[in-house]
């Protein structure tokens, strides 16, 4: 996968304290920098932060290949101490700036009802899936939509399929609304992204 953005697109895996094994989706947002769902970094159940992350960028299954270390996780307290599904969010850095030849996301805080999102990620055999349908609902904090994901999609970006900027993080299924959804791309996040690729 060489073309963007689908290259930008990889794979988060991780291995626990007590030998489990997980992925999720992250993107990369900067050089070197990437961006995911803090619940595909940090889970208690599992030992709270995993023994090892790793980056793999552009798979298409059935193989990872070339992997990159994750250095300076960085998620929020407000999701290490109380699950607080505003602060589902994890940035990281890996020690190649891949960005520079993958190319690397733009962002926007604006989102409304109707824009035309895509979430692309890895629901299964790292293999990548995307789907493309409408925004449903916006709030402060989280865009809702009727697009089709799964497991393994986690930390995927949504976003605008006319600007190509992301404007939230896949979260899952809401299960209140229906509908799926993501943790909205606000101004804290937006600083938060900002910081990390200017570092």
């Amino acid at each position: 996968m060489d073309i963007f953005p689908f290259c930008s697109h990889g794979v988060v895996y991780c291995i626990w304290p007590n030998g489990e094994r997980s992925y999720g989706t992250g993107w990369l947002f900067g050089p070197n920098d990437v961006a995911t769902s803090a619940h595909v970094v940090y889970d208690i159940s599992l030992g709270g932060t995993p023994s090892s992350i790793r980056f793999y960028p552009g798979v298409n299954g059935p193989s990872l290949g070339t992997g990159y270390d994750a250095q300076n996780v960085s998620l929020s307290a407000e999701w290490q101490n109380a699950k607080d599904d505003r602060y589902d969010y994890a940035v990281f850095e890996v020690n190649s700036n891949i960005g520079n030849s993958r190319g690397f996301y733009g962002w926007s805080t604006s989102a409304s009802v109707n824009n035309s999102v895509q979430v692309m990620g890895y629901p299964k055999s790292y293999e990548l899936w995307a789907d493309t349908r409408s925004v449903v609902n916006v709030d402060s904090s989280f865009v809702y939509y009727d697009v089709d994901e799964t497991a393994g999609e986690s930390g995927a970006p949504v976003y605008n399929t006319i600007t190509q900027n992301v404007i939230g993080i896949n979260k899952g299924n809401n299960g209140s609304s229906g509908y799926n959804w993501s943790v909205r791309i606000n101004s804290e996040i937006t600083n938060v992204l900002s910081y990390y690729r200017n570092k």
